[in-house]
């Protein structure tokens, strides 16, 4: 079986993943599944975009505005 680096990484993340929003503060959070934008998983738990940034460290954390740096297997907070 052959492995990439960037398959490597993306399995070491995922085994890892932890909250983005900082762990000891995150009362709910869930993993981010393919399809997956922070507006969807905000308007999902009922937050605003605005909230669901808060919790997870500002937008800078997604690499801004539309969340381009989101992964799918990453935890994100939902609850403070």
């Amino acid at each position: 079986m052959r492995f990439t680096i960037a398959s490597l990484l993306l399995s070491a993340l995922m085994a890892t993943a932890t909250p983005i929003g900082s762990a000891a503060n995150c009362a709910d959070s869930r993993r981010v599944n393919p399809g997956d934008s922070c507006w969807s998983i905000a308007s999902g738990a009922g937050l605003s975009i605005q909230d669901f940034y808060r919790i997870n460290g500002g937008s800078g954390a997604f690499g801004g505005h539309g969340c381009p740096a989101l992964q799918i297997g990453a935890t994100v907070c939902l609850r403070g």
